[in-house]
């Protein structure tokens, strides 16, 4: 999506657990709805946490939504986000980034050392996983502002690309040659 209606949408697509964060997305949402009545939440992924979050989204009434697990789905679900929100606390490398960057999705990530290397001099905004009111407050910047939701989609297309079979399989074997001289 190119500009923002008055109804954003964001995206969490992990599984519903301690670790990814989702809790402080949802404390982050009546900021969010504050500035923006008709956001939307979609919830993709599933686990054990899954009835407490439900419970806990209840209080923001019909703005969020639980799709469960999804696989096929994924692509058209980053295409139709405004935001991809990942707040996990652990990851090694962040494969759903760099999933949401290949389908121009804007990213908001934790903070952590697995994501800073992926986006290290980019245009992708990290913030502290658990300060669900920086979460917030970037989040409604960044729907205010489509010019750097532009910025980072552009830039996100752009690091994705590096990351297809074709660039991966030269780079590998380019170290490949060069130690066998």
């Amino acid at each position: 999506p190119q500009a923002v209606t008055a109804a954003p949408r964001l995206l969490f697509l992990g599984r519903l657990d301690p670790r990814n964060g989702l809790d402080r997305i949802l404390a982050a949402m009546p900021r969010v709805l504050a500035a923006f009545p008709r956001a939307e939440l979609i919830v993709a992924g599933d686990g054990p946490l899954r009835r407490i979050y439900e419970g806990r989204a209840r209080a923001l009434g019909d703005r969020v939504r639980f799709l469960g697990r999804v696989y096929d789905e994924r692509p058209a679900l980053y295409g139709s986000a405004d935001l991809y929100l990942c707040p996990t606390n652990k990851a090694s490398f962040g494969i759903t980034l760099l999933e949401a960057m290949a389908c121009g999705t804007p990213i908001v990530g934790s903070d952590i050392c697995g994501f800073r290397e992926l986006v290290r001099d980019g245009k992708s905004v990290l913030l502290p996983p658990d300060d669900p009111e920086a979460w917030a407050e970037t989040v409604v910047r960044l729907i205010r502002d489509p010019e750097q939701r532009a910025e980072m989609r552009a830039w996100g297309l752009e690091k994705a690309a590096q990351y297809s079979w074709a660039d991966v399989s030269a780079r590998v074997l380019e170290v490949y040659r060069r130690v066998a001289r």
